[in-house]
């Protein structure tokens, strides 16, 4: 299950000093980072970080080796020279950013993306250095070399397999004899004798360098495989651990937890605690099966989930048929109540259930606690066994507030009626008042006098 984000700033945890009826900034003050997209970032990487790895590993190579050769044959660094090469590079960039952003977004263009690079260097290169200089033999490399990593990588988007592999070696060979092509057009410039193959083969030092070149590049392209399969186990563990550990403490908390742990050390916070659990819930499974029980208890939860996904909950506990939330403040908190009443009573009309709702808040203690093997983030204190013991005075479809949280709303909300239930530990009585079921449209009015402690 995903926890909703709270909605608010990265700002560490402190104790706060204020009543239930302080300002929402307050509250959100004391929230957390926001979760779910840096998660991906660390696990999937980030767009910037996308397009920074295409420019390192696959758009700046040709250039790279371009640079090197035109400066080596002209052995000047004229304002031609120049321009070619910056030119070359600003379409390298470019094409980095289409690519890494494509892929980053999940709609991949490998073919398109790779000639976007010669594309935009040999229209700029038309405009400001003249026809010529794009004819020329690194420039036509330019563009077989893109179109050559374009298909290779293409055509693994639709292979899986060893053959999918086999073409991740292949184009690290074909990235490795960049350099090679680039020392063949060094030589023929020095001596044609070099131009065809035979004659280039026919020195022992280009014969190694046509051995060793290739080679390299199939020990790289293999190293890439092994990593890219490390890295793929990786990334699928990652995520079902991400997955597990949303499960019990959501996906705000799992993401405190790998950024700022020491924010979830135990601490003193004002909270609004919610408790909502099925009435007749132990009889209603004697009479059952567990299938019927198991898609009940679904139901109930993927509608109570839907709800309160819409506010700034903290904390959601789910056990049996009973839903533990824990809210910043107090108006937040009536309106998530009214959106789980609304919700989940069409999942439970259809089983004959109905569910009861108390809310209560205070001072707790709220963090992570447990043994060295087992830990829980918990919320502890008299305001959370209030919150339970109202819960349980609740009728189905009912929704009991607290004096202590209707005395710090705002916004008035229609109460129905006023009365006293005793509480395990406490040795008054505590004043609640049921919220009427139209209360969602029944804020903005002035405080009645039933809402009033007696």
């Amino acid at each position: 299950m995903r926890l909703h984000s709270c909605g608010c700033e990265r700002a560490p945890i402190t104790l706060i000093q204020t009543t239930l009826g302080a300002e929402t900034a307050a509250a959100e003050q004391a929230c957390p980072g926001r979760p779910g997209p840096t998660l991906d970032a660390r696990l999937f990487g980030t767009r910037t970080g996308r397009i920074l790895q295409e420019f390192l590993t696959n758009t700046a190579h040709y250039p790279l080796a371009n640079i090197a050769l035109v400066l080596v044959l002209k052995g000047t660094f004229d304002r031609a020279v120049g321009l070619d090469v910056v030119l070359m590079f600003v379409a390298a960039a470019i094409q980095a950013y289409a690519l890494g952003r494509w892929d980053f977004e999940g709609r991949p263009h490998p073919v398109l993306g790779n000639l976007i690079g010669p594309i935009v260097f040999s229209a700029l290169s038309l405009g400001l250095l003249g026809e010529g200089i794009v004819s020329e033999p690194n420039h036509l490399g330019y563009w077989a070399y893109s179109a050559v990593f374009g298909v290779l990588r293409g055509a693994r988007l639709h292979i899986r397999g060893w053959l999918s592999e086999a073409l991740i070696v292949l184009e690290a060979m074909a990235r490795a004899s960049i350099v090679l092509i680039m020392y063949w057009m060094f030589e023929v410039y020095l001596d044609r004798h070099y131009s065809t193959l035979s004659g280039f083969l026919s020195d022992y030092s280009h014969v190694y360098v046509s051995i060793v070149i290739p080679a390299f590049g199939l020990l790289l392209g293999a190293a890439s495989v092994a990593r890219l399969r490390s890295l793929d186990q990786l990334q699928q563990t990652a995520v079902r651990l991400r997955t597990l550990s949303e499960w019990s403490w959501g996906t705000r908390l799992v993401w405190t937890a790998l950024a700022e742990p020491e924010t979830l050390s135990l601490n003193r916070r004002t909270r609004v605690v919610l408790f909502m659990d099925i009435r007749g819930f132990t009889a209603w499974c004697d009479s059952h099966s567990l299938t019927d029980i198991a898609t009940m208890l679904e139901r109930y939860y993927s509608a109570a989930e839907e709800a309160w996904s819409r506010h700034r909950v903290l904390l959601a506990k789910l056990s049996a048929d009973e839903i533990m939330l824990v809210v910043a403040d107090a108006a937040e908190s009536i309106r998530t109540a009214i959106d789980l009443r609304a919700k989940t009573e069409e999942a439970l009309a259809a089983y004959g259930l109905s569910a009861g709702i108390g809310i209560n808040g205070g001072v707790l203690i709220e963090g992570v606690i447990g043994s060295q093997q087992k830990k829980a983030y918990e919320v502890i204190g008299d305001p959370v066994n209030v919150a339970s013991r109202i819960c349980k005075g609740a009728q189905g479809g009912e929704i009991l507030v607290s004096d202590t949280v209707l005395r710090h709303l705002n916004d008035p909300f229609d109460v129905e009626r006023s009365f006293s239930i005793t509480a395990k530990g406490k040795q008054g009585l505590v004043q609640v008042h049921t919220l009427r079921s139209h209360a969602a449209e029944a804020r903005a009015k002035p405080e009645p006098p039933a809402a009033v402690s007696a």
